[in-house]
C-alpha cells in the first residue's frame, strides 16, 4: 500500500512537471511580442520552442533581429564580460546564424572589443578564446588583421598564421600584406614551410619591392627563402640572378646547393664579357663594396672562393682594389666611410697571386706605409 502511494506521488510529480513545461512553450505570436518589446534574451531562450517544421522565413527574421538586438544591448551597456562573450558564441553556433551575414558582422565588432579588453588584462586564456572564436567565424579579413595586431601586441612570438593565412590569400590581400606585422609573419612562414602558394599573387606583387631589399643582403635569415619565392614566381631574370648569386658568393657562401649554383654561374659569367661587365656595374653600386670572403680566415675553402671569383671576374677585383687605394690615399672622398672594408685582408692574401693588377699591388704597398 505504501509502495503504491509512493509510485502515485512520483507519477503525479512527473505529470505536473510535464504540464508545467508545456505551459511555458512560446508560440510565434509570443516571440513577435518579445522581439517588438526588445526582450531579446527571453526571445532567444524560447526561439526553439517553435517546431523545426514551423521555423519559416518570418521566424528566421525575428531570430536575426533579436540576436543582433542582444548584441547591441551588450555594446550599449559595455557588457564585455566572459558570460556575454559565451552567450554570443553560443548563438554563433546556431545553424540559422552561422550564415547570417548581419549577425556575423555584429558579432565580429563585439568580439574584437571583447578581445581588446581581454588582452589588456594580460590573461593568457585570451589566446585560446581567440582561436576558438576564429574557427567558427566568417573569416572577415579586417577583423583578422585587427586581431593579429592584438595577438602580436600581447605575445610577439605567438604564431598567428591560422588567421594571417586568410589575409594573404584574400581578394584584398594587397591592402594588408605590405603592413609590417603581416610581412613579418609571411617571412617567418616562408622560412618555416618552404611551400608554394603560401600567399596569392596580389599579395606578392604588393611586397616584392620590400622583399627585393632582402635580396640585397645575403646575410639576411630570409635571403634564400625570398630568392626561392622569386624564382618560383618568375620575378627574377637571369641578369638579376647573376647579381644575387654573386653577391651571395662574395658575402656569405654556405655549403649547399645554392653555393654550388653560385660557383657554376660565376664560372659561366667569366666566359661572357658583356655579362661579366654588367655584373661588375651592379656590384660597384653597393656601398660598401661586397667582399666578406676576403676577410675569412682559418678555412682553405674561403681562399678557394676568393681565388675562383678573382680569376673569373678580374674587372671587379681591380675596381675593388682601386677604390681601396683611392680611399686610403685620400684621392677621393667617401662620405659614408670606408667603401672596401676587407681591402687589407684582400691584399694580405694576394701576395704573388694574380688576383689584382700588379700596378695596384704596388700602389697599395705605397699608401699602406702611411
Amino acid at each position: 500500500m505504501i509502495r503504491n502511494g509512493i509510485l502515485f506521488i512520483y507519477l503525479l510529480t512527473i505529470f505536473s512537471l510535464h504540464s508545467h513545461a508545456k505551459g511555458l512553450q512560446y508560440n510565434l505570436k509570443d516571440l513577435e511580442i518579445l522581439e517588438s518589446q526588445g526582450s531579446y534574451a527571453e526571445f532567444i531562450n524560447h526561439a526553439k520552442d517553435i517546431r523545426p517544421s514551423e521555423r519559416n522565413r518570418h521566424w528566421k527574421t525575428l531570430l536575426t533581429n533579436s540576436s543582433i538586438g542582444l548584441l547591441n544591448k551588450y555594446i550599449k551597456n559595455k557588457d564585455y564580460s566572459l558570460a556575454a562573450h559565451n552567450k554570443v558564441e553560443e548563438l554563433a553556433r546556431w545553424t540559422e546564424l552561422k550564415s547570417d551575414e548581419f549577425f556575423q558582422l555584429k558579432r565580429n565588432s563585439y568580439q574584437y572589443i571583447f578581445f581588446r579588453n581581454c588582452f589588456a588584462t594580460q590573461n593568457s586564456k585570451c589566446l585560446e578564446l581567440t582561436k576558438t572564436y576564429w574557427n567558427t567565424s566568417n573569416k572577415d579579413i579586417d577583423t583578422a588583421y585587427k586581431l593579429v595586431q592584438l595577438l602580436k601586441g600581447f605575445k610577439p612570438s605567438f604564431n598567428s598564421w591560422y588567421m594571417t593565412k586568410y589575409i594573404v590569400r584574400s581578394k584584398v590581400s594587397n591592402f594588408y600584406c605590405h603592413k609590417e606585422i603581416i610581412l613579418n609573419e609571411i617571412l617567418h612562414q616562408l622560412h618555416q614551410q618552404q611551400r608554394p602558394n603560401l600567399i596569392n599573387r596580389d599579395c606578392l606583387n604588393s611586397i616584392k619591392e620590400r622583399l627585393s631589399v632582402i635580396l640585397e643582403d645575403p646575410q639576411s635569415l630570409y635571403f634564400t627563402d625570398v630568392l626561392k619565392l622569386f624564382r618560383e614566381n618568375q620575378l627574377v631574370n637571369e641578369e638579376r640572378l647573376d647579381y644575387y648569386l654573386s653577391l651571395y658568393f662574395l658575402q656569405t657562401p654556405r655549403k649547399g646547393d645554392l653555393l654550388n649554383e653560385a660557383w657554376a654561374r660565376i664560372q659561366a659569367i667569366s666566359q661572357d664579357e658583356p655579362r661579366r661587365l654588367s655584373l661588375v656595374r651592379k656590384l660597384l653600386k653597393k656601398e660598401p663594396l661586397p667582399g666578406r670572403i676576403f676577410s675569412f680566415k682559418g678555412n682553405d675553402s674561403y681562399e678557394t672562393f676568393s681565388k675562383h671569383f678573382a680569376i673569373s671576374i678580374p674587372e671587379y677585383m681591380d675596381k675593388y682594389g682601386k677604390t681601396c687605394i683611392n680611399y686610403m690615399s685620400g684621392a677621393k672622398r667617401f662620405p659614408r666611410g670606408n667603401p672596401t672594408l676587407e681591402c687589407r685582408n684582400l691584399f694580405d692574401k694576394v701576395g704573388n697571386r694574380p688576383w689584382v693588377n700588379q700596378s695596384l699591388k704596388l700602389q697599395y704597398s705605397a699608401v699602406k706605409k702611411y
